[in-house]
């Protein structure tokens, strides 16, 4: 991804607003439209560029956080701005990109307009699931071209982009572990050699396995609160396996890991009702995992609030104690 700064105005506007800002420039306050919303990589170098600007310029640099269809909402409102200098973008590829596959932007990638710098770079990472036959660009097209109409590409803004209106989309997601400070990965996770893990094992030194009494599956932030109150307890037999896949379920890396405790029981932890999150969908397929397994457990045991109409109580103290109680 390339992650660039522009400001509008065409060549000869910035020229001219280049050579008045030598003595006058900036006269005021900047505003940086981030087309993306708060918290992403974009905002967060957006925020530590405007910082930096500000106390060079003598003048603050504001963020405009204006996200929406893929970061068009926010370039569009730069198009439009006054080319004074005043209104500045920081807006990664998608902005070309987009171009490629929608005819009717409302600004030209190009000649709306002036690069002022580009200030990071990075790479794009094709991840394929763990169990998947191919480890290389190569490989992975070998296998495409040999399965024609069988393999999918997703993104979740795919379809808003191709369709010639447009409609919200809306994405219910916790944003708690953006800042989560154990929700972090070691960068040669990312390096060569490094895969998507459909199941990740015990991390903590627990137990040797015979010796561990349950075994809590969970997808999700509920981990890190699980993961907490096990420290806090100084329990050692217990392990915790996060099924970061439920489809197309693991059906080979999970009972790797289950075959590690053969006298513990099984139990599937989730934060959401019992009638909501995944425990409907992953129950059975679970069972069958176990009852290819020489361990004790051949039923999972379900751990979690209980059916509801509602996925949240409404009430932070009430989901407080039921998050407790849950744990």
């Amino acid at each position: 991804m390339q992650f660039a700064i522009r400001a509008l105005a065409g060549p000869m506007l910035l020229a001219c607003g280049l050579a008045a800002a030598q003595s006058t420039y900036p006269a005021r306050s900047i505003t940086m439209v981030v087309p993306y919303p708060p918290g992403g990589s974009n905002d967060v170098f957006a925020r530590r560029l405007a910082k930096g600007l500000s106390e060079v310029l003598g003048q603050p640099v504001l963020i405009d956080n204006k996200p929406g269809a893929a970061g068009n909402i926010g370039t569009a409102a730069v198009a439009k701005a006054a080319p004074d200098g005043y209104t500045l973008a920081a807006i990664s590829s998608s902005m070309t990109s987009n171009a490629a596959v929608q005819s009717n932007l409302p600004f030209d990638p190009i000649k709306s307009f002036a690069p002022v710098a580009q200030i990071a770079k990075g790479p794009f990472i094709v991840a394929v699931n763990h169990e998947f036959p191919a480890r290389t660009p190569a490989e992975l097209l070998a296998v495409v071209k040999k399965n024609p109409g069988k393999f999918n590409y997703f993104h979740a803004l795919r379809r808003q982009l191709k369709r010639n209106f447009r409609k919200p989309l809306v994405l219910m997601t916790p944003k708690s572990l953006l800042r989560h400070k154990l929700a972090v990965s070691k960068l040669e996770e990312f390096g060569p050699g490094s895969r998507f893990l459909p199941v990740i094992g015990e991390t903590d030194a627990i137990a040797p396995g015979p010796e561990v009494k349950r075994v809590v599956l969970c997808s999700g932030k509920v981990y890190y609160d699980l993961l907490a109150e096990r420290r806090a307890r100084g329990l050692t037999d217990v392990a915790i396996v996060r099924v970061e896949q439920v489809y197309p379920f693991p059906v080979v890396s999970l009972p790797r890991e289950l075959a590690k405790y053969p006298a513990a029981e099984v139990v599937w932890c989730q934060e959401e009702p019992e009638n909501m999150g995944a425990w409907r969908f992953v129950d059975r397929r679970i069972e069958k995992v176990l009852g290819g397994l020489e361990i004790r457990a051949k039923r999972p045991a379900y751990v979690g609030r209980p059916e509801a109409a509602s996925p949240a109580t409404g009430l932070a103290k009430t989901h407080a104690l039921e998050q407790a109680a849950l744990v």
